[in-house]
Order: structure tokens, then C-alpha cells, then sequence
């Protein structure tokens, strides 16, 4: 808390979250030095603007001084893609979406991925395929067809770069860290969004669970959350917001919480490594059957 002070004196935004690019959108072109993973691959992905994947001490000393080193990924020439992801799949969600990131992040070794999709990507699951690229990977950029600003630059050279298909075999996961019984329903990592929160909603059907699911999020969302009467609503229904935290970070063996069941790929990969739990993935609809 001393640190939050200092840094809130120095004028820094009091929202504490992993998805920035909601409390303000980035410019296209726009130079960045920002840290988080996922919200460093969304930024370059969806908005175009420019930035490579910083430590946290060298964001702030950007931030400080409003400047950042012109290397790496400000640079146009590094920027273009070196590889060709086709995604032939007849249908992708959110779960799917997480799955096949993780699985894509471990074939990148670097590799700017041009993405190819049989089937749409709806805003929620790209931004659970950009987190778990970056989860499993050190690549800062995708680009996505018909998503990302600069796709039609690239799309006629990208099918003569080298391949990676991924078809429904490879959305497939490794259960050495499942469990059974959970002691905690998460959802939120990275930051859930107003969609994700619509969707949760969606998926109760009005019914309370028996087990409160945990959402961690922004302040900025959650405002809007309860602007729109949505947060009381789901704070009914037996959900708890957790915002302004990082969820995986968490000592939640502390808390007594052994197991726990997210939607998020990203999650499940941190989570066994940092928090020291099992975890199970499931989708939102599987998770709240379980909450009940």
C-alpha cells in the first residue's frame, strides 16, 4: 500500500489491472512500454499500436519520462510475419480459443503468427487466444486476419510463409493437475470485460449458485458493471468481485484453497506454478453447473 501511494502521488491511474486498453483504448501507431503480457500482444494485435514486452521498472521509468527505446517492435520491418497459423476448426469459444493459444505459444519460438481463421472470432475469444499465446510464448504480436489493422498488408504474402495447422486434435490440454472437488470458481484472468461479465450473467439463467464464483476485474469495468445494474445483479446471483488483483499471484494455499476451476487458459498455466493449486479448466457453462 505504501507503494500504491507513491505511485498514485506521482499521478498514475488508480486502476490496477492487466487490461489497460480498457480504460483507454491505444491509437493505431501509437508507441507504448507497457509489461503485461496479454495486454501487451492485444495492444499490438487488435490496435496496431507499438510496443515490445517491457519489465515493470523500465514501463515506469518510460512512463516517467514519456519516452521508450526505438527497438524491436516499434520498428515497421520488425513488425511483419514470419509464420502462417490456420485455424481450421468449425467452431471456436472461449475455451477453445485458450486451448489452441496455449498449444500455438509453444510452436512460435518468436514467430510473428499471421492467423487465419476457418470459422470467426468473436471479441472475447480473441482475447482469450492472445493471452495464452503470450502465456506459453515470448511473441508480443499477432496478426489476425480480418481483425488486426494491418491484415490486408499481409494477407496475399502470408500463405507462402511456413504453416502451422491447427485443427479440433490440437485444442487438447494436459490433465496432470486436474482435481475434482473445487474449493474456488474463478473467472477473470486476464481482467474479465464488460462482454465476459454479460456472458457470465447469461450463463447463471438467473439462478444463484451454491458456491460464490470469484470475478476479479478492473474498477473501470465494475463501474460500468454497476452503472447498468449488472454487478448487484450477479452479487445476487453469488457472484464476488475481486477487483484491481491478480488472481494467479494470489496465496491462496493461505487461504486454505487447494483446487481450483477456471475458464481461462492462462489461469491454468499460472495458477499450479505460482499459487501452488491444482486447477481445473472448464467452460463458463460447465463452470457454474459446478457452482451449483
Amino acid at each position: 500500500m505504501k507503494i500504491v501511494k507513491i505511485l498514485e502521488n506521482l499521478g498514475v491511474h488508480k486502476d490496477f489491472t492487466c487490461t489497460p486498453y480498457i480504460i483507454r483504448e491505444p491509437r493505431y501507431g501509437e508507441h507504448l512500454a507497457w509489461a503485461e503480457s496479454s495486454a501487451v500482444i492485444y495492444a499490438n494485435t487488435i490496435y496496431g499500436a507499438k510496443t515490445n514486452r517491457e519489465g515493470g521498472p523500465l514501463a515506469l521509468m518510460a512512463a516517467l519520462i514519456g519516452k521508450t527505446y526505438l527497438a524491436g517492435l516499434h520498428i515497421d520491418e520488425n513488425r511483419e510475419p514470419t509464420l502462417l497459423v490456420e485455424l481450421r476448426l468449425n467452431k471456436i469459444d472461449p475455451l477453445t480459443a485458450s486451448l489452441i493459444g496455449l498449444s500455438v505459444g509453444r510452436e512460435l519460438q518468436g514467430s510473428i503468427p499471421y492467423i487465419r481463421s476457418k470459422v470467426g472470432l468473436d471479441i472475447v475469444s480473441v482475447k482469450a487466444l492472445l493471452a495464452s499465446i503470450a502465456t506459453t510464448s515470448n511473441t508480443a504480436m499477432t496478426i489476425i486476419e480480418g481483425i488486426s489493422p494491418d491484415a490486408k498488408k499481409f494477407s496475399s504474402s502470408a500463405s507462402e510463409l511456413e504453416k502451422i495447422v491447427i485443427d479440433e486434435k490440437s485444442a487438447v490440454y494436459e490433465k496432470n493437475e486436474m482435481c475434482s472437488k473445487p474449493d474456488l470458481l474463478f473467472v477473470g484472468c486476464p481482467h474479465a470485460s464488460l462482454e465476459e461479465l454479460k456472458l457470465l450473467e447469461r450463463a447463471l439463467r438467473d439462478r444463484r449458485v451454491k458456491k460464490p464464483i470469484w470475478v476479479c476485474t478492473s474498477n473501470s469495468v465494475l463501474k460500468i458493471a454497476e452503472s447498468i445494474g449488472l454487478a448487484s445483479k450477479l452479487r445476487k446471483l453469488g457472484v464476488v468481485f475481486a477487483p484491481n488483483i491478480c488472481f494467479v499471484t494470489t496465496p491462496l494455499r493461505k487461504m486454505g484453497i487447494e483446487c481450483v476451476v477456471t475458464n481461462s487458459g492462462k489461469a491454468m498455466y499460472y495458477l499450479p506454478k505460482l499459487a501452488k493449486v491444482k486447477v481445473l479448466l472448464a467452460s463458463l457453462q460447465d463452470l457454474v453447473r459446478m457452482a451449483r
